[in-house]
């Protein structure tokens, strides 16, 4: 799935998305282009989401190749947030409705409109609190790597922290890479591979960025090696069986013994 570069991408986009983009900015969640200073960053936000998932992914040494070898043509994005900020402003206006609501000469949709907004502040505000209990001060939430080669640029990784999702961070971080790709000379962003049904929760999420799917053959092994593919294939197996049991803790059992000599 990818987007093609457009005029005016917010008119582009389905309103749904744009409206998650705004709830992004009305909490203050900024995204910007860090490059190599937001590596270290970058990688916790990926192993929140390998954990979340509970997916194997790529880390801080990969990240910082890719940037490496790529010096010209890769781009770091980071969001960032501090609650503080939004618990600050929804307090002040939780107060401004409530001293409305005071007012007698208030008309009945005036008060209807006030009893809205005061319920849905105090609502944003208590679901809040874990957020506020946990992190202090400015926090990374999201982020996104991409990569470019002549017109087309590749989101290649992008990683987001649940605490925040109420936060909106991906659909701005998205949105923001979008802009930056076009308005550097980009004709085409790819976010990458999606399942063929269409119907899983990946290619679910970007559709809401109201998609091209460039459908191709899929993927095949040519081997040219009979005797080094079958063993390259049983060595593969054995590797993700170790992982899989390493994750596990399953430390005692012989196999496990085995497979740890092998592959140190």
């Amino acid at each position: 799935m990818g987007v093609p570069k457009c005029d005016d991408l917010e008119a582009y986009i389905p309103r749904a998305t744009v409206r998650s983009k705004n709830v992004a900015i009305r909490k203050h969640v900024k995204v910007e282009e860090v490059g190599k200073a937001g590596l270290e960053e970058f990688a916790k936000v990926m192993h929140m989401t390998e954990v979340r998932k509970d997916i194997h992914l790529r880390g801080y040494e990969y990240f910082k190749h890719l940037l490496e070898v790529y010096p010209d043509n890769s781009y770091l994005f980071l969001a960032k947030v501090n609650p503080q900020d939004r618990k600050n402003e929804l307090e002040a206006l939780i107060e401004q409705d409530r001293l409305c609501l005071e007012n007698p000469e208030l008309s009945r949709k005036q008060k209807k409109l006030h009893e809205q907004n005061l319920k849905q502040e105090q609502d944003e505000l208590n679901s809040m609190q874990d957020v506020l209990a946990k992190y202090d001060g400015e926090t990374v939430i999201a982020g996104g790597l991409m990569i470019g080669f002549g017109p087309v640029i590749e989101m290649l990784y992008a990683g987001m922290n649940e605490d925040f999702r109420t936060f909106r961070p991906q659909y701005l971080t998205y949105y923001t890479q979008f802009e930056f790709a076009f308005e550097h000379g980009y004709d085409y962003v790819t976010m990458g591979g999606v399942e063929g049904s269409l119907e899983d929760g990946l290619s679910m999420y970007k559709s809401a960025y109201n998609p091209v799917v460039n459908e191709f053959i899929g993927e095949f092994d040519l081997p040219v090696n009979g005797i080094l593919y079958r063993l390259s294939e049983w060595a593969y197996k054995l590797r993700k069986h170790y992982f899989r049991m390493k994750k596990n803790k399953e430390r005692n059992s012989p196999f496990f013994i085995t497979l740890l000599v092998f592959f140190r």
